[in-house]
């Protein structure tokens, strides 16, 4: 959708249960989140959501969804079965073929071993989790195409089918008495009842709403096209440098491009750009507190899970920038890193006197 005011009626893709999936639109001039802290999720609560776990356990809990339904069709009540092809419009819209998604070498492989239905969401459960538990078995060009489990496998099939993980996982709380296994292994009932998440069409969490919707919640779930690239990467454990340009044209900044060249941060890290002036940003402009008439460009360095570290012009060393990202104790968990000067030396033993 590119509306600019939300509709609730047809950014809602339905209720599964106790839980509302709401998919918002690419609209930009809406309230902020609620600012009543009490109608505000807990931090346990947004702590136990499955955003947060990490991609091992996301495709973890799609290839055990598989093993659940491998022979439900055999069953003698199909409900459940049923229940889960009816996620189809969600987990892969337009819920027609999943097949159109994936590279045909991978097609072609998939029916060297057997046939699959592309319309059905059980088939499509079914590839993520045989290629997984044969990935060493595929040729080395599908090994490269779709990445090594289990965060590269894992990437591949989310950047695909961003809405699959979080489909699936409303779908198995909501049919405990056939996924009862799923949910105990998993403690997914812990999750606070009733509950609304709404998610971006890319399969970022951008609100959740636990009892009531109020109406500036859903208002603020709606984020600009930016936000939601940044905040995707944000939940799965990345750094993000977004650069901002200013009305003065400038080439790309110096810190951007040697972060991506940086073998340290270019694997967990995602690099966005936008203008200051687009109006479609003017809500990512604003939280960034960034004037849209701005000049020069700026480069903004966001940590997880929504640290705005520091803005920094586009002439800013990679040095300058690290530092900066250590001393929010952001850079990593490595105590000798280069990057923490300020930490080694505090952690440095005494020198002993001879």
């Amino acid at each position: 959708s590119t509306s600019t005011s939300p509709v609730v009626t047809s950014a809602c893709v339905g209720t599964i249960s106790r839980y509302q999936v709401v998919l918002p639109s690419r609209s930009s001039e809406h309230s902020q989140p609620c600012r009543d802290p009490k109608k505000r999720p807990t931090i346990a609560m947004v702590a136990r959501h499955p955003c947060w776990w990490p991609r091992r356990t996301k495709l973890q809990f799609l290839v055990d969804t598989s093993d659940a339904f491998e022979l439900s069709d055999r069953a003698a009540d199909l409900t459940s079965l049923r229940a889960l092809e009816a996620t189809a419009a969600s987990a892969f819209p337009p819920g027609t073929n999943w097949a159109a998604s994936l590279e045909r070498q991978l097609i072609a492989n998939l029916y060297t071993y057997r046939s699959y239905k592309y319309s059905s969401v059980r088939d499509l459960l079914r590839v993520v989790r045989n290629k997984c538990n044969h990935f060493r078995e595929m040729p080395p060009d599908l090994q490269a195409l779709v990445g090594t489990p289990p965060d590269g496998y894992y990437d591949y099939f989310a950047t695909r089918f961003p809405r699959l993980f979080l489909t699936m996982f409303f779908f198995v709380l909501s049919n405990e008495t056939h996924t009862e296994a799923l949910v105990a292994k998993y403690d997914v009932s812990r999750a606070p009842l009733p509950l609304t998440v709404a998610v971006a069409p890319n399969g970022a969490m951008t609100g959740m709403f636990p009892k009531k919707l109020p109406a500036e919640g859903i208002e603020g779930a709606f984020v600009t096209p930016t936000m939601m690239v940044t905040m995707k990467a944000l939940q799965e454990g990345k750094l993000v440098l977004v650069t901002v340009g200013g009305s003065v044209p400038a080439p790309t900044p110096t810190a951007v491009t040697a972060f991506q060249a940086d073998p340290h941060f270019s694997e967990r890290l995602m690099t966005v750009s936008m203008e200051a002036a687009d109006p479609q940003e003017a809500k990512f402009i604003a939280q960034m507190k960034i004037a849209d008439t701005v000049l020069e460009t700026q480069t903004v360095l966001l940590a997880p899970p929504g640290v705005l570290v520091g803005k920094f012009n586009a002439t800013a060393s990679k040095e300058v920038v690290a530092a900066a990202l250590a001393k929010a104790g952001k850079c990593c968990e490595d105590p000798n890193c280069k990057h923490q000067p300020a930490t080694q030396s505090a952690t440095k033993a005494p020198a002993t006197r001879r």
